[in-house]
């Protein structure tokens, strides 16, 4: 939370709950190569809680390398496609 505050986003726009966490495709931002977290809420398909919208929210952040000694991101192989 104190992150999100930092960087504008405030308490009252954060979900009561965060349920999804996963790291992305790694980027680059000024020449620096940074991991990709995302961490999701979904709003249960109550569009409106109390007459106050309730979106499904997203928020990504870039992780540097040095905050994650020995992290080494999961290969996935592609699909093969297989004759009928």
């Amino acid at each position: 939370m104190a992150t999100l505050n930092a960087h504008g986003i405030a308490s009252t726009d954060l979900p009561a709950k965060l349920e999804g966490v996963a790291f992305g495709q790694d980027i680059v931002i000024s020449g620096v190569t940074k991991h990709t977290l995302y961490v999701t809420n979904d709003n249960d398909f109550l569009a409106t809680v109390g007459g106050v919208d309730n979106p499904n929210k997203f928020f990504v952040f870039a992780v540097d390398s040095a905050d994650l000694p020995g992290f080494v991101s999961q290969q996935i192989k592609p699909f093969a496609v297989c004759a009928p």
